[in-house]
């Protein structure tokens, strides 16, 4: 793949909440049930993204360095959530006067938690950033888990699994999804040529 800064103007790019990327690969599994099913006949739904995403220049990342790119990440999910226009902000700025809730946003419906620990994670000889974000863009009951790799300093890899849970016990499922989303992990490599 050709990693110049001209990326983006060769392939067709995406933007999708805070990232601008080229996707590299997708797929995607129903979880369905023996009795109950939710909507669409299944109870929970993964999908499996791989993408090169685009730096910012706000803050370097160096190839390799995942402490670089963890505070990158930070600074992206903090700029994109809770600063002017962010779902955060806006949120609790509709909450703030609510004589109900006293101020008080409602964490769980309608904040998006932001991920809180990124972790080292050697998978096949590399070091990946791993790390959680729930409710991605918008409040509601899904997940989604990253494998991240800097790959120079204007761009970085993730493999991300979605997860968007239907019925039952959420915890559990969504367990269930986590492990299959690292048993896939535990297949990947990464080669550089």
């Amino acid at each position: 793949m050709n990693l110049n800064n001209d990326l983006f103007a060769t392939y067709e790019c995406d933007k999708e909440f805070n990232r601008t990327f080229v996707q590299m690969g997708f797929e995607w599994w129903a979880y369905r049930g023996f009795f109950l099913q939710g909507s669409f006949g299944q109870l929970g739904r993964m999908s499996l993204h791989v993408d090169v995403n685009r730096a910012e220049p706000h803050a370097p990342i160096s190839e390799g360095d995942l402490n670089s790119l963890a505070s990158y990440l930070k600074q992206e999910y903090w700029t994109y959530y809770e600063t002017d226009g962010g779902i955060n902000l806006r949120a609790r700025q509709h909450y703030e006067n609510n004589k109900v809730l006293m101020g008080d946003t409602p964490v769980s419906g309608f904040l998006v938690i932001l991920p809180d620990p990124y972790t080292k994670e050697r998978i096949n000889g590399a070091d990946w950033l791993a790390y959680h974000i729930n409710s991605e863009g918008m409040a509601g009951h899904h997940h989604t888990y990253y494998w991240a790799y800097p790959l120079n300093k204007d761009f970085y890899l993730t493999i991300s699994f979605w997860m968007q849970l239907e019925i039952g016990n959420r915890a559990m499922r969504s367990e269930r999804l986590l492990d299959d989303a690292r048993r896939i992990m535990s297949m990947m490599e990464l080669y550089k040529s």
